[in-house]
Parts: structure tokens; sequence; C-alpha cells
């Protein structure tokens, strides 16, 4: 991330002040051996008008930066998602890097903060997404739950219990 923020901050747009901010199941303590990195690029003038539009934009002013970057591979854009979405591969991992996605570090503060309480809620919400990928119910750009929504599930049976 600290790659990226350098570009960014240089090359995206100074007066802006953009930054990047790592979310996701990297940050939440919910992530598993080999998985992507979720980073949201933010703006400290960020105007109110902001569109999905001008997401898109950023976007695509990223990717022609990172084309000039040989540590950064564009694997794909997909600016048609509900959050449109740059896809990279860094360093042998992938990173799926969006903007403005500020309701993604509100629900990965709040998974954060779960996986804080006790290290087993961690373990066992790891346990059920590895289970729902390996039973292939995992995956939301194949029409199925995120591990995000296995996550919340888990979450919720050991908050009411399952008696």
């Amino acid at each position: 991330i600290q790659a990226l923020n350098a570009i960014i901050k240089e090359d995206l747009d100074p007066e802006r002040h953009c930054f990047a901010k790592l979310f996701g199941s990297m940050s939440t303590g919910f992530g598993t051996k080999g998985c992507d990195f979720d980073v949201v690029i933010l703006s400290a003038n960020t105007p109110e008008s902001e569109s999905t539009e001008d997401n898109k934009d950023v976007l695509m002013k990223l990717r022609k930066i990172l084309l000039e970057k040989p540590d950064f591979e564009i694997k794909n854009v997909i600016l048609t998602a509900r959050v449109p979405i740059l896809k990279l591969e860094y360093g042998g991992r992938d990173v799926d890097v969006s903007v403005n996605n500020e309701k993604a570090l509100k629900n990965s503060r709040l998974l954060h903060a779960y996986a804080q309480l006790d290290p087993l809620i961690a373990e066992f919400g790891i346990a059920v997404k590895l289970w729902a990928k390996d039973a292939q119910l995992c995956g939301a750009k194949d029409g199925h739950l995120s591990s995000y929504a296995f996550i919340l599930m888990a979450l919720y049976f050991l908050q009411v219990g399952g008696d």
C-alpha cells in the first residue's frame, strides 16, 4: 500500500490530497492465506458532488499512471460494478482498488472490532468463509453471497446461539 500511496500522492491529483487505505479481510483479522488486498482511494478534498462517474475517471487516470510502472500489472477494470474496481497485481498479490468507498471502510472497522474481542471469533469466521468457498457458495461476482456476508452470518450465529 505504501508504493500505491506514493504514486497516488505524486501523480494522481496532488491538489485533492488523495491517499490509499486498506480495508477488507486483510485489515479485519478475517483474511486467509493468499487473499487479495482491498484498497480504497480517498481524498481529503472530495467535493460533495463527487459521483460514480468521477470515481470511474479517477480509476481510469490511475490505470494510465500504473501502466507506466513496471511493479504494477493491470489485470482488469470493472466500471459497470456497483462499486467500480481497478484490479491489479503487485508483488505477486492481487489488489482491488476502489474510489471513495467509505461504507467499506466502516464495515471493515466493525469486523475488526469483532475480531479483537476474542481470537476464536476470527477463527470461526475464517472457517465459515473457507467452508463456503470450498462448497462454491461464496463469490458475489458469480451471483453468490460475498465472503463478507458469510462473516456477518457467522457473527450473528455467535451472538444468538444455535440451540
